[in-house]
């Protein structure tokens, strides 16, 4: 945090809403490092002339935060006769701008010196409008922080990757780097060097700041600067769409196991931050909660800030609303989050919010009733879909909602699926950036399975489809439901390759009977795996180049293989296998366990999982699944028994 004196604010009061003040940084003089400024307050009836600043108040990299720790710098400024403390990346972009006449002729927004931040009544009622600035700003500028060695060849990669057309991008995933298209087509950026420079590009902290997301969605245009380097958020945003949607997405968290990892990448971020920007329409009931549910891996210091750097999306929607209001002093995070989920629910006509609270594991806030979703969480929680327009559990059944604000209670109304009786891994646990995929509890639940499922589809068709709800996407192609048959094959792929890791282990009991089990697995229901008469798969298979892989099946260059069924496996990792005790396959947030009960509820687009919480029939909301053959009203007769649920 900023830390001031009270001087610099006594000749530029805020006395009413839709004033702010704006900076002026005085250029580089005498080969002085000091930093005068000046600070006037404007109107924005006004319309005045200036440039807002989206940045990270902390560190803009790992490595410089060790720097900052180890220095333990303190930087200032000169402003008003007063003198402002500021960290040291707001002091490197000041200092920037002393130097380059097309900056410091300009006039500044930036929040950590034009709010008091030690007047917590100013700091409410300018965060409340903060959508306003943002959005009269001439332009914004995203400043990533200081270059490093990184920066030039990153920023170079990925001018290139965006001109890219559509079947030039298809050549060079990541199974393609030694082979002669793959340089074809990026030339001098085909190397090594440059895809590193780029994995680090994408962990500079910028990419994780949650204030970041409405400061780009409602700018007019966003200037990315990177010391002295310029790039284009649009060329951003293509290459994010790019590395989310392919088998990048793998190969740049090589190593990295947690999401909340500072070594992860954060990629997907700006491909977030375009889709927030898009679904920003003021007066729509879901725009704020389809922020959120995007914003799940932002971070912010203050964790009411995860609703409140968002507020300005709905802008239309939020304003006159006392729940919604920003509200630093009076407020705790557990009644923000609260007040929150009560507006939304009153808000919308169907339950979303509920198929976005993922669970007892999930919250870190004591107080918080199991039906709010803990916004911190800075994990991607549940099935990995926003709005959940594909699926329609309770056909179009009416929302049956009564919410006891006192009691933090609300009534539902539903019919019980079933109860679940076996859980497998987690996603993380099993898949996550491990050379040797294991999984014994979903090959035990899968061999629990009848060979046919009751939707008529073999076993291992149900089980792919499963996994990755049924759900697939390839560039330019936006994502199908169901997904393609020819998944089948690329499902086939990645088994074959897992298959073939384990049988380079030391035999052991264990390895032994999970080898065995998945041979038997993928020489059933027409899996079609190259098995031999022995039953063993066919060794004479080619290797891959992917590193951590050691094999790859070969395929058509226009069908999905084993490196895009994994992609689409990894997306949603907080999740594992469950099976019903009427042999229903689903999947589900990892915070459910053996026992809980699956409801279909009216007005949910997906089912929803409850436990019993007390004998006075009140049940914990655990989260939202993906019950295979029940995602478009199966289980609904036509005049379907309803009852209560009560949820605390």
């Amino acid at each position: 945090m900023s830390a001031f004196t009270d001087h610099p604010y006594c000749s530029s009061r805020l006395s009413g809403e839709g004033q702010i003040r704006l900076l002026k940084v005085q250029p580089e003089a005498g080969g002085s490092r000091e930093i005068k400024c000046t600070l006037d307050t404007v109107h924005l009836d006004d319309s005045p002339s200036y440039v807002a600043l989206s940045y990270t108040w902390g560190p803009p990299t790992a490595e410089m935060a060790d720097a900052e720790a180890a220095s333990q710098s303190t930087y200032t400024i000169t402003c008003n006769q007063g003198v402002i403390q500021i960290t040291r990346n707001l002091n490197d972009f000041l200092q920037m701008v002393r130097r380059e006449p097309e900056l410091h002729s300009r006039r500044f927004w930036v929040d950590a010196v034009c709010i008091n931040q030690q007047d917590a009544t100013e700091r409410s009622s300018q965060v409340g409008f903060m959508a306003s600035i943002y959005r009269s700003a001439d332009f914004v500028i995203a400043w990533l922080g200081k270059e490093d060695i990184n920066t030039e060849e990153s920023f170079t990669l990925i001018r290139t990757l965006a001109t890219l057309c559509e079947d030039c991008l298809a050549q060079i995933m990541p199974k393609n780097r030694a082979y002669e298209p793959f340089e074809n087509v990026l030339g001098q950026m085909a190397n090594d060097r440059a895809w590193n420079a780029l994995r680090q590009f994408w962990r500079r902290s910028y990419f994780k700041r949650a204030w970041t997301i409405q400061e780009v969605a409602l700018a007019k245009k966003v200037m990315v600067k990177c010391g002295g380097h310029l790039l284009d958020w649009d060329h951003i945003v293509k290459v994010s769409l790019f590395l989310t949607v392919t088998p990048w997405t793998r190969f740049l968290n090589l190593g990295v196991r947690d999401p909340t990892d500072r070594e992860y990448s954060n990629h997907a971020q700006p491909l977030y931050l375009d889709a927030n920007g898009k679904s920003a329409v003021p007066g729509s009931s879901h725009s704020l909660l389809y922020a959120l549910i995007r914003a799940r891996r932002f971070e912010c210091s203050d964790p009411r800030d995860k609703v409140y750097a968002l507020l300005g999306l709905g802008e239309g929607h939020v304003n006159e609303k006392p729940r919604l209001q920003p509200l630093y002093g009076g407020r705790s995070v557990v009644d923000a989050y609260i007040s929150t989920a009560i507006q939304i629910l009153e808000d919308t006509n169907d339950l979303l919010l509920l198929a976005h609270a993922e669970g007892k594991d999930f919250q870190s806030f004591e107080g918080l009733p199991s039906w709010t979703p803990d916004w911190s969480c800075s994990k991607g929680l549940g099935l990995g879909i926003v709005g959940y327009g594909r699926f329609a559990a309770a056909r179009n059944l009416p929302r049956s909602l009564k919410i006891d604000e006192p009691n933090k209670s609300l009534v539902l109304r539903g019919m019980l699926l079933d109860r679940i009786v076996q859980i497998g891994e987690s996603k993380a646990e099993a898949l996550t950036l491990r050379k040797h995929a294991y999984f014994p509890g979903w090959v035990s639940i899968l061999s629990s399975l009848p060979m046919v499922y009751h939707t008529g589809q073999p076993r291992n068709e149900v089980f792919w489809r499963t996994l990755i709800t049924d759900t697939a996407a390839r560039i330019p192609h936006p994502a199908r439901h169901p997904a393609a048959g020819e998944y089948k094959n690329a499902f086939r792929d990645w088994l074959a390759r897992i298959i073939l890791l384990w049988m380079d282990e030391p035999p052991s009991t264990e390895t032994r009977y999970f080898l065995d089990a998945l041979q038997r697995l993928a020489a059933s229901d027409g899996v079609g795996l190259p098995v031999s008469a022995t039953g063993k798969l066919d060794l004479a298979l080619a290797s891959g180049s992917l590193p951590g892989y050691s094999v790859d099946l070969p395929g058509s260059r226009n069908s999905p293989d084993a490196d895009d069924y994994d992609a689409i496996l990894n997306h949603s990792a907080q999740t594992r296998l469950l099976r019903t005790s009427a042999n229903y396959l689903g999947i589900a947030t990892t915070s459910i366990k053996v026992g809980d009960l699956i409801w279909i509820v009216s007005g949910s687009r997906v089912p929803l999982i409850f436990r019993k919480a007390s004998p006075r029939n009140e049940y914990y909301l655990v989260g939202g699944a993906y019950i295979h053959g029940f995602m478009q009203g199966e289980a609904l007769a036509p005049y379907p028994e309803l009852l209560d649920i009560k949820v605390v």
